[in-house]
């Protein structure tokens, strides 16, 4: 695979997790608590924390993901759905697990994923729609 391709597959899952993300926050979220949905969950699983709630969320996309990887037949818009869900779980896991105040004073001048998109993604494609 070239760099190009490379390139163009990571911008277009940045762009997909976005979407992702955004259109279930709407859906299982609320203004006041992003995480509701695995909180009221404890509840109903045999989870007793919101952290261990998403992860059993999780575990069945990445078993999907295990067979795919194993030999399993499935479709690309498939893996393409197993795989954004599962990074997906994990930065809403990541966002469980960083203080607000962390964030707060958060340098994002140092973070990798900016730093690939600038230096990488948005200047291989120059003259292209980005």
């Amino acid at each position: 695979m070239k760099q190009e391709d490379f390139n163009n597959i990571i911008r277009n899952r940045l762009r997909q997790i976005k979407s992702l993300l955004s259109r279930k926050n709407s859906e299982y979220a609320n203004i006041d608590d992003v995480h509701i949905n695995f909180k009221t969950a404890t509840g109903l699983s045999f989870h007793d924390t919101p952290q261990k709630v998403l992860w059993e969320y999780c575990v069945k996309h990445l078993q999907s993901i295990k067979d795919i990887v194993e030999g399993k037949e499935a479709s690309y818009e498939t893996i393409q759905e197993k795989i954004g869900d599962v990074v997906a779980y994990m930065l809403i896991l990541e966002t469980m697990y960083t203080p607000v105040d962390k964030y707060k004073y958060y340098d994002s001048s140092c973070d990798f994923y900016k730093y690939y998109i600038t230096n990488t993604l948005n200047n291989s494609n120059e003259g292209s729609d980005k």
